[in-house]
């Protein structure tokens, strides 16, 4: 029996083969050779698919690949219709929740795997240390600690583990980091060789770190009970960004436009439009295929032989073949390029990553030592990542994860739940834990300056609502909401009676009407425009020209549409002369109220309305505009073909909230514009609220009106939202 064995697993995030097979070969890494001397060495272990971080992690976790943890990062959800970036999700149980289920104290370092799902910052009896931006040494000291019974960082407290943890997983990402060439630990390489030195520099480093590690370990006299996993995730595939690459990965698209299929290459979040036929997305190097429609063997099979004959392309694999080692709903087609080729539009010059199907990513080093482990055996049969957990599970001498027939990984709550009982009201500790709670301490800046605006909302926009109770009565002041008379609907039968009704009516929804027509679709067509403008200070010009109007006050507004208008002097006038024309009265005639209230509210909102359209037009993807040069496409063909229909979703919640306010009118600017002579065309609701509460004291009259323009807007915003809901899938809910 073997009732005190400790199990140390470390991971060391994109640990190739070939990074171990060239730092052994130099002598670079002593500590591990001597290791492997006093071990179990895997020199044929491989990762799953895809071999990305957290699939991969949460793969090795529970000792199942993606059928079972649903997690494999970017694909095109089938039942959802859009493209989900997933990042920690895991169905699976895990090997921490499954052996605290059966009594085995666990901890974890950084393994971020196991944050808040089965160990949990601040809990001394299966802690989660965490130190921001603490580096491979720190993380090693941390690991150290626990198993010396030294006060760790967890919770951001200094607190003592309770008792000795069986179980400790470590996680550290240098060797990932510097793998993708990117600056962050160690100078951007030149070129391929340049960058491989620097993932050996570090894991000399790391070696070092571990050798003294375990002296420390001896030190203590524990070292005889533990027994140690060193395994990895994934490798890292070098690539190299070039024309070369660009045109092939070109040719590849032009490919699916050859067999007659309609592609959108989409990131997370977004969704494909109605008429596409294949969906393809990327989390860097591969590109997973997905027909948005069900797919024949027969199409598929063809598109999989077109794709793997293409001297670029490294491997395809179908859904039948990824299931092995995956998830049947991964992809209909994952296409992974032959180094140093990458499927992007763009990239560096050079670089590495590992969602890839090449044996640089998948064949991974795995090493065991310890106590219950075999000393000096390298072991060549072919082994999976996600086979060490059944062996961490057998040399506690417990059930591995998924044991009992869970298939869904319960939650932190869940999991407290079954193991203290339920029907108690939560304490601190587990309050602390709570994801939710966690969540909103994480964040508590964002919270606190939500307050104000809810505060806001609350004390003057729902509170008011119970005054809504004076269009129902004959309300006085003096009296207050209750002791004033009842009269029920006489305040909404003398509005409807009026022989202004129906002309307060026609001019309100008129007007908004022609905003709609005319005013919505104008900052539209400028955002497209200025997009276009590539000189970056004439378009910094043009922005900021066309925002100024927007800053004006109202007063400056009308004044400035008196003076242009003006029958004597006026710019528009004199135009109107010079041409043979008779000066037009245009604020004394009503024909003329609406076309210069609406014309005036284009100059002045243009600019400002446009900025939603600029920004939704930064978000679309540069590769939709690439792919059609290749296919040969003008520029109104993107336009109307890219541009317009990635910004669609954005239009359509904008023309929702517009016709939710159909009888919405800025009282100030209709108030000041308003005479004798324009009244036909310039009565409003909103005017009218104005004029008969605030001017005259009549305040159960006018809120009355209120109401009813109010229920009208909801009731438009409603089947607005519904109608676009059903005919372009975008809406507000």
């Amino acid at each position: 029996m073997d009732s005190d064995r400790i199990i140390v697993y470390i991971n060391w995030d994109g640990f190739a083969s070939y990074y171990y097979d060239c730092a052994s070969a130099r002598g670079l890494v002593p500590t591990i050779d001597n290791l492997r001397a006093q071990g179990a060495f895997f020199s044929n272990a491989w990762c799953g698919i895809p071999s990305i971080t957290n699939p991969m992690q949460t793969a090795i976790s529970s000792g199942a690949y993606a059928g079972k943890t649903g997690n494999v990062k970017i694909h095109y959800d089938k039942e959802l219709g859009m493209v989900v970036d997933q990042k920690r999700e895991n169905k699976a149980e895990n090997l921490v929740d499954a052996f605290y289920r059966q009594g085995i104290p666990v901890a974890s370092v950084h393994h971020f795997t196991f944050e808040e799902n089965g160990t949990y910052a601040g809990d001394a009896h299966r802690p989660y240390v965490f130190l921001p931006y603490a580096n491979y040494i720190q993380r090693f000291d941390e690991l150290y600690r626990i198993l010396a019974g030294k006060k760790v960082h967890t919770g951001e407290n200094l607190m003592k583990v309770e008792g000795l943890p069986r179980f400790v997983a470590m996680y550290i990402d240098d060797l990932d980091t510097i793998g993708h060439n990117n600056g962050k630990l160690a100078p951007i390489a030149t070129n391929e060789e340049q960058r491989v030195e620097h993932v050996l520099w570090r894991l000399n480093q790391m070696d070092t770190v571990l050798g003294v590690f375990i002296e420390q370990l001896k030190a203590l006299g524990i070292y005889d009970r533990l027994t140690f996993f060193l395994i990895t995730d994934h490798g890292m595939t070098p690539f190299s960004f070039s024309n070369d690459t660009r045109t092939a990965y070109h040719d590849l698209l032009h490919g699916l436009t050859q067999l007659g299929y309609t592609y959108e290459v989409l990131k997370g979040g977004m969704v494909p439009a109605s008429g596409t036929d294949i969906v393809l997305c990327t989390a860097g190097l591969s590109l997973v295929l997905s027909f948005t429609k069900p797919a024949t063997a027969t199409q598929i099979a063809e598109l999989q032989t077109m794709l793997s004959k293409k001297p670029y392309v490294g491997r395809v694999m179908n859904s039948s073949e990824i299931q092995a080692t995956g998830s049947a709903d991964f992809c209909d087609l994952y296409i992974s390029p032959k180094p140093p080729y990458i499927f992007k539009e763009q990239g560096p010059a050079v670089g590495a990553t590992h969602d890839s199907l090449d044996e640089t990513s998948h064949r991974i080093f795995s090493l065991m030592w310890g106590s219950g482990i075999k000393k000096g055996v390298t072991i060549d049969k072919r082994i999976a990542n996600i086979d060490f957990a059944s062996t961490m599970a057998k040399l506690l001498e417990v059930n591995p994860p998924g044991s009992t027939g869970l298939n869904q990984r319960r939650t932190s709550v869940e999991t407290k739940n079954q193991l203290v009982g339920t029907g108690r009201p939560k304490s601190l500790g587990q309050l602390r834990r709570d994801k939710k709670v966690k969540s909103i301490v994480r964040n508590y800046d964002l919270y606190l300056m939500l307050i104000p605006v809810v505060l806001f909302y609350v004390l003057f926009k729902y509170v008011p609502m119970y005054g809504i109770q004076i269009a129902f009565r004959d309300y006085n002041p003096g009296l207050g909401f209750f002791k004033s008379t009842w009269v029920g609907w006489e305040h909404f039968e003398r509005f409807f009676s009026s022989f202004r009704f129906t002309r307060m009516i026609v001019n309100t929804v008129m007007i908004n009407v022609y905003q709609i027509i005319f005013q919505f679709p104008i900052p539209i067509i400028f955002a497209i425009i200025v997009n276009e403008v590539r000189r970056k200070h004439f378009k910094a010009f043009i922005l900021n020209t066309t925002y100024i109007p927007h800053f004006l006050s109202t007063v400056v507004i009308v004044a400035l549409i008196s003076t242009v208008t003006n029958p004597e002097y006026g710019v528009i006038n004199q135009l109107i002369e010079y041409f043979g024309g008779e000066p037009i009265r245009f604020l004394e005639e009503s024909s003329w109220f609406k076309p210069v209230y609406v014309g005036s509210g284009i100059w002045q909102n243009m600019g400002w309305s446009s900025l939603i359209y600029l920004g939704a037009l930064a978000g679309i993807d540069p590769v939709l505009y690439e792919a059609a040069q290749v296919d040969g496409a003008s520029k109104m063909q993107q336009i109307f073909k890219i541009t317009i229909p990635c910004i669609m979703p954005t239009v359509m919640i904008m023309l929702i909230l517009k016709i939710g306010g159909i009888m919405d009118l800025g009282v100030d600017k209709v108030l000041l514009m308003q005479n004798d002579l324009n009244i036909y065309s310039s009565d409003v609701i909103p005017v009218y609220v104005y004029m008969t509460g605030v001017r005259e004291g009549n305040y159960s009259f006018a809120a009355a009106i209120d109401l009813f323009n109010n229920i009208i807007n909801f009731l438009m915003l409603l089947g607005a939202n519904r109608i676009s809901r059903k005919l372009s899938g975008s809406s507000l809910w």
